[in-house]
C-alpha cells in the first residue's frame, strides 16, 4: 500500500512538472482536467490497494486455514489408521479365542459323549465274545468235519471203483470158463481153463 502511495505522488509531481514545463496553469480548466483524472488516478490506486490488503488477508487466512484442516485431516487418518489396525488386532484376537473356545467345548462334547459310550461298547465286546469265539470254534469244527467227509467220500468213491473193476474182471474170466471150448484137460486127467492173457501160454505148449 505504502508503495502505492509513494508511487501515486511521484506521478502527481511528474504531471505538474510537465504542466509547468507545458506552460498550462493548474487552475486553468485543461490544468484542472488533468488534476481531477490524476486523483482519480490516486483513488483508483488507493482502493486497489485496499482490496489487495483485503485479498492478501483473505488468502492468508485461507492458507492458514487449509494448512490447520491438513493437519487435522493427518491427525484423523492417523487416528482413523490406528483405530483400523487395532480393529484388526481385535477381531484376530477374538477369531483365535473363538477358535480355542470351539475347539475345547468340541473336546470336552467328544470326551464326555466317549466315557458313556466307552463303557456299553466295553460290555458289549464282553458280550460278544463268548458268542464270536462259540462261532469260531463251530466253524472250524464244521470244516474239519466237511475235510473228513469229503476225504471219507474219496476213498468210497476209489474203493468202489476199485471193487467194481475187480468184480468186473471176476465176472469176465467167469464167463470165459464157463465156455468149454476154454477148458484144457491134461494127460493125467486134470482139467482147467486156460486163459491166455494170465499165463501167456498155449494148451499145445501145456500138453507138451
Amino acid at each position: 500500500m505504502a508503495s502505492l502511495m509513494q508511487a501515486a505522488g511521484q506521478a502527481r509531481e511528474r504531471l505538474l512538472f510537465a504542466l509547468h514545463d507545458a506552460g498550462i496553469d493548474t487552475s486553468s480548466p485543461l490544468g484542472l482536467l488533468l488534476l481531477q483524472q490524476q486523483e482519480s488516478v490516486e483513488a483508483l490506486a488507493h482502493e486497489a490497494g485496499a482490496t489487495r490488503r483485503v485479498l492478501q488477508e483473505a488468502l492468508d487466512a485461507s492458507e492458514a486455514g487449509l494448512r490447520e484442516l491438513k493437519a487435522e485431516l493427518t491427525k484423523g487418518y492417523s487416528a482413523v489408521a490406528d483405530l483400523q489396525t487395532a480393529g484388526e488386532t481385535r477381531l484376530q484376537n477374538q477369531e483365535i479365542l473363538m477358535q480355542r473356545e470351539h475347539q475345547d467345548a468340541v473336546a470336552k462334547m467328544v470326551s464326555a459323549i466317549t466315557r458313556g459310550v466307552r463303557g456299553e461298547v466295553f460290555a458289549i465286546l464282553r458280550a460278544q465274545l463268548p458268542v464270536a469265539e462259540r462261532q469260531f470254534f463251530f466253524e472250524a469244527r464244521w470244516r474239519s468235519w466237511a475235510r473228513m467227509a469229503a476225504a471219507a467220500a474219496v476213498v468210497l468213491v476209489l474203493g468202489v471203483g476199485v471193487g467194481a473193476g475187480m468184480l468186473w474182471r471176476d465176472a469176465g474170466v467167469g464167463a470165459w470158463c464157463a465156455d468149454a471150448a476154454h477148458i484144457v484137460k491134461t494127460p493125467g486127467g486134470t482139467a482147467y481153463c486156460h486163459i491166455p492173457e494170465l499165463d501167456g501160454r498155449s494148451p499145445a505148449g501145456d500138453s507138451r
